[in-house]
């Protein structure tokens, strides 16, 4: 037999189907995607051909952990207080249900420290620090979860808090798909002291 397997959402492109032979009337898929809609068919063949391709079934697979916040950036807002900021996971592996924003101090006093942990929404991505102590050095990374557990930490970005702020933007860039005469709203998220003046082109 060989079975025709592939995500559901490029079912129609031949180059993203695998196809696995095998002589038994089951056998087991390995190397799919997490938290997936597959697409399969089986069909039977002899050295003539092959036969008649079965009615597609469809099966998704389950979620996992998902891998780390794609990016993270960290920037002064205040003498006691940094804004982090970060992306969605890459592959999510499920649904985010929940960011945590970890925030350690660097110095020979707080080295045997626990970090310090906040939860944050899976629709907020940014976290504002405050109460750090001025001109200390601290490390920040964050991490996504899904109700199977949390994901590996963000690769973590250090800076210190400092009363000059300059004019920065905290998002990220990206692209959006706008629907014909329907309203967009672009997210901007700066900093600066004084508040800068977002311009935009």
């Amino acid at each position: 037999y060989k079975v025709v397997y592939g995500p559901s959402d490029t079912w129609y492109d031949e180059n993203t189907k695998d196809t696995k032979i095998t002589s038994s009337s089951e056998t087991i898929l390995h190397g799919l995607k997490k938290y997936t809609n597959y697409s399969m068919q089986v069909l039977a063949f002899t050295s003539g051909g092959d036969g008649v391709r079965s009615t597609p079934i469809h099966c998704q697979t389950e979620q996992d952990v998902p891998e780390p916040p794609s990016a993270v950036k960290a920037l002064v807002m205040t003498g006691e207080s940094i804004l982090v900021s970060w992306k969605p996971p890459t592959q999510p592996n499920g649904v985010v249900v929940q960011y945590t924003v970890y925030v350690k101090e660097e110095s020979d006093e707080a080295k045997d420290e626990e970090p310090k942990s906040t939860k944050v929404p899976p629709f907020q991505m940014s976290y504002e620090a405050t109460g750090l102590k001025k001109k200390a050095r601290y490390e920040f990374w964050v991490t996504a979860s899904t109700n199977i557990g949390e994901g590996q930490p963000s690769k973590p970005v250090q800076l210190a808090p400092s009363n000059r702020v300059p004019a920065k933007i905290a998002s990220f860039d990206d692209k959006f798909t706008a629907t014909y005469r329907e309203d967009v709203k672009l997210p901007c998220l700066a900093v600066g002291v004084p508040a800068p003046e977002v311009k935009w082109k």
